[in-house]
């Protein structure tokens, strides 16, 4: 288990990095295994593309929000912004997520109707109980979203059915592709996994994308321009990669979900995180990009004495947060800091005799706002005329 964990650690730290590529290395196994990688995605889509594998349709819109590359760059956040959105269309949303590692991944089944939640995290898993708690849409989990989506025609005849992290789920038909990449590192290293971090051969995107949107853009708060300082493409490069497709400029804006204070809850949404400013504050958390989360605490000045990492997706156990409570005493630091996904994940007992402060992140469009809504709306007439007068509702 050790001998694993150090080469998980290993090809992390390569996939995440721009590399130079020696003989008789570890790299070169690497370059071995993503050429492997690459012809049986090409075989895939390959099958779909001839009618080998059958292709399902929904009897509504279906949207795909996904990424290109592995890990984190805010796919439920834009679910979530996204759903909002179509209700301010005055039309119907349901969300289908996975359910990564849940009870109900293979079995499927409604995480919350929009006005309550029916499962716990373990059940559903974070990010499907996260949404389902907002009470604003049904969720739906389950690994086989043809099948999602049926229990969603089924339950509740949603307008539009939107696909959190369904880019590579080409067994069922969508009829707009959203696709999201980092600001600073859109391509990741521009190798495939595991030598780097891309899902799929970029010809294959090109193809499918109908609008990009790129997250983790370094919105300055002073101007409300985003900074383009350390960023390492060019827009002019990467719109001939993507062949001039339209996109948008968005930032990760983080707030405070929740706060505990002396084991009391106290849900005040949309806290702004400058009252954390000059605390002194241990962190943790088990998300896809753990080292994001501590930049996004000290952008906030927070000091940040410790930061306890874990796995993306990682279910604590009672005694792990009740270890982390007694080393951040004994550092006597001011707050604990986690976030929204970290705290879906907790046991309900917990004795919290020290401030815990819950991160949360929502989209902020900095630039082509308008233009995203004006894309959406117009797509979704395309695909169905009678939602013409709903959609005139979006300001």
């Amino acid at each position: 288990m050790k001998l694993i964990k150090k080469l998980e650690k290993k090809i992390i730290e390569i996939s995440g990095s721009d590399i130079k590529i020696n003989f008789f290395s570890f790299e070169q196994i690497l370059v071995l295994l993503s050429f492997v990688y690459e012809f049986a995605v090409k075989i895939y889509f390959l099958f779909y593309k001839n009618k080998m594998f059958e292709t399902k349709k929904l009897p509504c819109i279906v949207i795909s929000i996904g990424n290109i590359v592995a890990g984190g760059t805010g796919k439920t956040p834009m679910a979530i912004y996204i759903a909002e959105l179509v209700k301010k269309m005055g039309l119907k949303p349901v969300v289908l997520s996975r359910g990564y590692k849940s009870k109900l991944e293979k079995k499927g089944g409604i995480a919350g109707n929009g006005k309550k939640v029916f499962y716990l995290p373990k059940d559903v898993g974070d990010e499907p109980f996260m949404m389902a708690k907002i009470l604003s849409f049904p969720v739906i989990v389950g690994k086989n979203r043809f099948k999602s989506g049926m229990i969603a025609i089924k339950s509740f005849n949603p307008d539009v059915i939107i696909l959190d992290d369904g880019l590579q789920h080409i067994k069922l038909k969508r009829d707009i592709n959203i696709v999201l990449l980092d600001f600073e590192k859109p391509l990741g290293n521009g190798h495939l996994i595991p030598l780097g971090r891309l899902r799929e051969p970029l010809a294959n995107i090109k193809k499918r994308t109908d609008f990009f949107i790129f997250t983790r853009c370094l919105k300055n708060k002073d101007t409300k321009q985003f900074n383009t300082e350390n960023i390492k493409f060019d827009f002019k490069s990467l719109s001939q990669i993507f062949m001039k497709k339209p996109f948008a400029l968005t930032c990760h804006q983080p707030f405070i979900y929740c706060f505990i204070k002396q084991n009391k809850i106290i849900e005040k949404f949309f806290l702004n995180p400058d009252m954390l400013k000059g605390k002194t504050a241990v962190l943790f958390s088990g998300i896809a990009d753990n080292f994001q989360f501590k930049k996004t605490v000290e952008n906030y000045k927070v000091i940040v004495k410790k930061h306890f990492k874990f796995k993306d997706h990682y279910m604590y156990k009672t005694s792990e947060i009740t270890e982390i409570i007694k080393k951040s005493k004994k550092l006597k630091v001011d707050i604990l800091v986690t976030t929204q996904k970290d705290y879906a994940r907790f046991n309900e007992n917990i004795y919290w005799d020290i401030d815990l402060a819950i991160i949360g992140i929502k989209i902020d469009f900095i630039k082509y706002k308008e233009k995203f809504k004006f894309f959406l709306k117009k797509k979704i007439m395309e695909q169905n005329p009678k939602h013409e007068q709903s959609t005139s509702n979006i300001k």
